[in-house]
């Protein structure tokens, strides 16, 4: 289960969950005034419940559950039924040895850093990205830090292998 605030901050969510584990119902309790969101995944990565505004304490029956869909998509999978991913894009070159160079400093730097190259308007473009991550929100907290230490406007992407 992935439990956040609904407001983006940095904070520890007191709260209690039981019984723990469970295979139906559970309690779930917030021990503050904020309304939070929550997110039921199962073992698949699929999302089977989402609530907006939670606060205090709720009871939720997993075996009334069904996954959350998107246009018929299960939400948490992507169209081959894999999880959802982000890559984060940090540059693109024509000239090969800067996209080697670029690659070479990010996994020295502690990235998982590779490159793909692809052809656009007959000319091959060298792309370095970061990734894949399962949290969107961890991507961009990595943008923020590549941006910062490599002087660059690197972009989140949506991945399928």
């Amino acid at each position: 289960m992935y439990i956040a605030p609904s407001a983006v901050v940095e904070s520890k969510i007191d709260f209690e969950l039981f019984p723990n584990p469970t295979m139906g119902s559970f309690n779930l309790t917030f021990n503050d005034v904020i309304n939070h969101e929550v997110e039921i995944y199962d073992n698949a990565g699929r999302i089977i419940e989402r609530m907006v505004g939670q606060k205090g304490m709720s009871l939720f029956d997993i075996k009334k559950s069904q996954p959350a869909t998107e246009d018929g998509v299960p939400l948490g999978l992507n169209s081959n039924n894999l999880p959802n991913a982000w890559i984060l894009q940090v540059g693109s070159f024509i000239d090969a040895r800067k996209s080697t160079e670029l690659q070479k400093k990010l996994v020295s730097a502690g990235y998982k850093a590779f490159g793909e190259k692809i052809k656009i308007a007959d000319q091959y473009h060298h792309r370095v990205y970061i990734g894949p991550k399962l949290d969107r929100s961890r991507a961009l907290e990595i943008k923020v830090k590549i941006d910062a230490k490599f002087d660059t406007d690197s972009i989140v992407l949506s991945y399928e292998p």
